[in-house]
């Protein structure tokens, strides 16, 4: 089953980021790419692409009417995790 959406983990970003603010210009230029590439990539097969959180959702009208929102992300990367089952109630109408 493909994903409905694709998103760019800003934690992990984080983590690339520190590594090149700490760690630039501070270690042997080969000490530092390998420090980068620990920080950006733990699972090989997401090398080089950027959206690692992938999401799954699906929406649908239950039976009283309500607009019904289920859904979940999770990092390849961080392993991180969100969760959502939302209800919403119609507002009412002109009749």
């Amino acid at each position: 089953m493909s994903a409905d959406d694709w998103y760019e983990c800003p934690f992990c970003k984080e983590r690339e980021r520190k590594v090149r603010e700490e760690q630039y210009g501070k270690v042997p230029y080969e000490k530092f790419k390998v420090l980068l590439a620990e920080a950006a990539v733990e699972h090989p097969e997401y090398e080089g692409q950027s959206e690692t959180i992938r999401c799954d959702y699906e929406q649908f009208l239950d039976e009283n009417g309500n607009w019904r929102f289920k859904g979940g992300m999770e990092c390849a990367l961080c392993g991180r995790e969100w969760d959502a089952d939302v209800t919403i109630k119609p507002k009412v109408g002109r009749g």
